[in-house]
């Protein structure tokens, strides 16, 4: 769970207000996962849904497919942190383990093409 940050006075009039109304629901996730009080992370979790579309996105379709109980454990169970703008969320080379739920802002997906099984680099130019 992350907030992507950005420099003040870039959040959109909706991304403020959202952050205004964050406080309450998301003090449910600032406590280690296992200290986390599930109805109040339900709770954060519904909030957080239904403020989805007043920032003008929508949830990916393998969310919604995921079902709201995969969610409410992604919640559970996830960590909280705060990223600033070119702040990497994942360092290159590191296997994906876990998933990253963007809370307010957004990000810029880099992926590279895998290594080779030989573990030798690409070659320039090689068809993909």
């Amino acid at each position: 769970l992350a907030f992507a940050g950005r420099k003040v006075g870039e959040l959109s009039p909706a991304e403020e207000e959202f952050l205004g109304e964050a406080a309450a629901p998301l003090a449910a996730l600032v406590p280690d996962p296992v200290r986390r009080e599930e109805p109040l992370v339900g709770e954060a979790l519904g909030w957080w849904l239904r403020s989805i579309p007043t920032l003008g996105f929508r949830l990916a379709p393998e969310l919604e497919a995921a079902g709201e109980q995969a969610l409410e454990r992604a919640f559970q169970r996830g960590r909280l942190a705060v990223a600033s703008r070119g702040e990497k969320l994942q360092v290159e080379g590191d296997e994906a383990r876990y998933y990253i739920v963007l809370l307010v802002g957004s990000c810029r997906l880099r992926c590279r093409a895998p290594a080779p099984k030989t573990g030798a680099p690409p070659k320039a130019g090689a068809a993909r």
